[in-house]
């Protein structure tokens, strides 16, 4: 497995599923990504996103309450050097228009559990200029 140079790259977990969440953390970290923040919301993934400025946040497209496609315009709006990653098990039957949410990608979760598919994404996401940053 691919990885990355150890503590280069910040990122958080919104996702409702405590087992994908924690397993996905855990799989982020065997790679060399610092998980700054795991959540459960898409309420909390704004909050902490302004709070802790991660370089990316992985946002599940669809939880309770607001959902990852709002949470993903209110991060990218209050945190423009956030990439956000919009998760879905099936990106085709999103709700709302994920093109509109200002989202760095969306990805099928099945992609998410391939690990060199994963690290190939995270280090695409580092390459990009983000917005609000200066090199």
């Amino acid at each position: 497995m691919g990885n990355l140079r150890s503590g280069a790259v910040t990122a958080v977990v919104a996702d409702d599923s405590i087992v994908f969440r924690t397993a996905f953390a855990d799989f982020l970290a065997a790679i060399d990504v610092s998980v700054v923040g795991q959540v459960a919301s898409a309420e909390s993934a704004v909050a902490m996103a302004k709070r802790v400025r991660p370089d990316v946040i992985f946002v599940d497209a669809r939880m309770p309450g607001m959902g990852g496609i709002a949470a993903c315009r209110q991060i990218r709006a209050s945190c423009p050097g956030t990439r956000v990653v919009l998760m879905s098990a099936n990106p085709a039957n999103l709700g709302g228009d994920p093109g509109t949410s200002g989202a760095t990608a969306v990805v099928p979760k099945l992609d998410i559990v391939q690990s060199e598919r994963l690290v190939e994404l995270v280090k695409q996401l580092m390459r990009q200029p983000a917005l609000g940053r200066s090199s």
